[in-house]
């Protein structure tokens, strides 16, 4: 597995299969060319351990930046196909990455954590 640190992705289409521990999300990033347009990418993520509690409070949209993660690829004989998969074992918020969702505390409280995007930003703030 390759390993992943230190990549910003935006997180869209959060969805946990039932019986499975791991919640699965389209990754994406975008960056300009040489010209000016802009490129994207898009991949299938798995996110394991702490970071599957962590991502169900994303919403769609929302900008996080992989702390540890790997790639992982699978052939499949049957299909004669390549499945790629970025997974995710750790992640933090980026700055200004979005609004997360209300954490419920265990006595019932709930923890609102927000982020906020800077007063005046344009999108040519931002990578995406």
């Amino acid at each position: 597995m390759l390993n992943v640190t230190a990549n910003y992705v935006k997180v869209w289409d959060i969805m946990q299969r039932p019986g499975s521990k791991s919640v699965y999300a389209h990754l994406s990033v975008a960056a300009r060319d040489a010209n000016g347009a802009r490129v994207y990418e898009r991949w299938s993520g798995r996110f394991v351990g702490d970071a599957a509690c962590n991502v169900l409070r994303l919403r769609d949209g929302d900008t996080i930046d992989i702390t540890n993660g790997g790639v992982s690829s699978k052939y499949d004989v049957v299909r004669k196909a390549t499945y790629t998969d970025v997974v995710v074992f750790d992640f933090v918020m980026s700055p200004g990455g979005g609004q997360t969702l209300p954490v419920q505390q265990p006595d019932g409280r709930q923890l609102h954590i927000p982020t906020k995007i800077p007063y005046g930003a344009t999108d040519a703030d931002y990578p995406f």
